[in-house]
């Protein structure tokens, strides 16, 4: 049972991540990155190198920021 749980775990991680990121790329209304290697010329690079480098910790900086409180 143990195994069970320590595998799921990391899975519901990387889905986690892939629906945020997921929704980031969607995103039209995209705000600066907190990391900005574009001088916030271009939000999207931002954002998508943030993911990448930082995974899963930046997926829910996204949620709890932009994804929650977002106008549909």
């Amino acid at each position: 049972m143990g195994q069970l749980i320590l595998t799921l775990i990391p899975f519901l991680l990387l889905i986690f991540w892939a629906w945020m990121f997921s929704d980031m790329m969607k995103n039209e209304n995209l705000p600066p990155c907190f990391i900005t290697f574009t001088n916030g010329n271009d939000p999207r690079f931002d954002w998508t190198v943030v993911f990448i480098f930082l995974n899963i910790f930046t997926a829910m900086f996204y949620y709890a920021n932009e994804y929650r409180n977002r106008k549909r």
